[in-house]
Order: C-alpha cells, then sequence, then structure tokens
C-alpha cells in the first residue's frame, strides 16, 4: 500500500482552518455583543428563555471553534511528520 501525502498542502488547510476559527472568534464576540444589548433592559420569561438558548448557542460555537482548532493543529502535526519523513527517507537513501 502506498500513501501519498503534500505536507504543503496539509499545512495550507490548517491554516485555512485557523483562519475560520478567527473568524468564528469575531463572529462570537459580534453575537455576544448582540445578545447583551437585545436582553438588556428585558425581563421575564421570554428573557429567561432567551438566556438560556443563547447559552446553549453559545456552548455549541465554543465547541465548534475548539473543533476547529483542533483539526487545524493536527493537520500541521501530520504536515511536519509527513515531511520529516519523506526527508529522513531522503538522506537515508543517498
Amino acid at each position: 500500500m502506498q500513501i501519498q501525502v503534500d505536507s504543503g498542502q496539509l499545512h495550507s488547510t490548517g491554516d485555512s482552518f485557523s483562519t475560520i476559527v478567527s473568524e468564528i472568534e469575531g463572529t462570537i464576540s459580534s453575537l455576544n455583543s448582540a445578545a447583551n444589548t437585545a436582553s438588556s433592559g428585558w425581563s421575564g420569561s421570554s428573557h429567561s428563555a432567551f438566556n438560556d438558548l443563547w447559552t446553549k448557542l453559545h456552548a455549541s460555537l465554543n465547541l465548534l471553534k475548539t473543533a476547529m482548532r483542533d483539526v487545524s493543529g493536527n493537520l500541521h502535526t501530520a504536515g511536519t511528520a509527513y515531511s520529516t519523513t519523506e526527508n529522513n527517507i531522503a538522506k537515508s537513501a543517498k
């Protein structure tokens, strides 16, 4: 079985995931501001329901952000490992 890997592509894709994580962080920040603005001065059961829903959404967004950051790191780790292995094989063949 032969494995072909483009280490540069793994790093590039990892960078893309990192960029998306930054965008998600910005979106979460904007949503926090909007949620705080929307709920300021608001009371009652609808306010509680909104806060409960926002708390769940915020937790889900943070899970997504963490998962995306993990994927980015894993792609970079894999790219480095494959590149190192290829370089070691090339050196040993000389």
